[in-house]
């Protein structure tokens, strides 16, 4: 695990309660490292903060320690397959007429 990994394990494993989801994997191409994180679903609102905050801190982190050594580092955050665990409804329960306008009967 390089610097940059070890920096976003530190941070995030202070911000979700599931420690043991924490997944960082990095692909390193030439325009830079890009650093993916995946978390527990239920940690995903704490990794993202309200309005996008806390990520966007976490990028600047890593970019400016980045930065400073010459490197080119991207954070991303993988999200779950179904982020709105509440959804009970799929498309696939839907038909015509359920996107039918008045008067189309």
């Amino acid at each position: 695990m390089n610097q940059y990994e070890d920096l976003v394990r530190f941070i995030v494993d202070h911000l979700v309660e599931d420690h043991d989801s924490i997944e960082i994997m990095g692909e390193t191409k030439d325009r830079g490292t890009t650093l993916r994180i995946s978390v527990a679903p239920d940690d995903m609102g704490k990794v993202i903060g309200k309005g996008g905050h806390t990520i966007d801190a976490l990028r600047t982190v890593v970019r400016a320690a980045g930065v400073r050594n010459h490197d080119r580092v991207y954070v991303d955050l993988n999200e779950p397959e179904r982020a709105w665990s509440g959804a009970t409804e799929t498309t696939e329960s839907w038909d015509e007429d359920d996107f039918a306008e008045e008067g189309d009967h």
